[in-house]
């Protein structure tokens, strides 16, 4: 799994780039559209925070030794790769001027969040003996 976090990192980091030449091309060309120009940008930026939570796990990943938590740990690790997937649609589905509501950006967040709390804890449970 420490391979496919560091795959899927270096892939968003590439996306990551890509995006920000596409923003370059396209807000540049109209540069009156401020409001749009900020949800680009924050959907650029999601992108790299998703990124950069692989690349810091494909660093720290640890299996862990029982099968309960195991799976739960490479269930949260699924969830952030699909949370990854997601924000990157989302900066391309959900930056139209008539798109205020962002469900696609939510939920990428949010998954990324609590897929990084569920790994938090359950390696932290396991390092202080908890899990046992």
């Amino acid at each position: 799994m420490k391979s496919v976090h560091l795959a899927v990192g270096l892939l968003g980091v590439v996306v990551f780039f890509f995006t920000g030449d596409y923003m370059q091309a396209v807000i540049n060309a109209n540069s009156e559209m401020t409001g749009q120009r900020m949800m680009y940008r924050a959907s650029h930026i999601y992108i790299i925070f998703s990124s950069l939570i692989h690349l810091s796990l494909a660093a720290y990943w640890q299996p862990l030794s029982q099968k309960i938590w195991r799976v739960i740990q490479l269930s949260s690790s699924a969830l952030l790769m699909l949370a990854t997937v997601v924000l990157i649609v989302a900066f391309f589905v959900e930056t139209g001027p008539s798109e205020m509501e962002r469900n696609l950006t939510l939920f990428g967040v949010l998954s990324s969040v609590i897929a990084v709390g569920v790994q938090l804890c359950v390696v932290r449970l396991s390092q202080t003996g908890k899990l046992q």
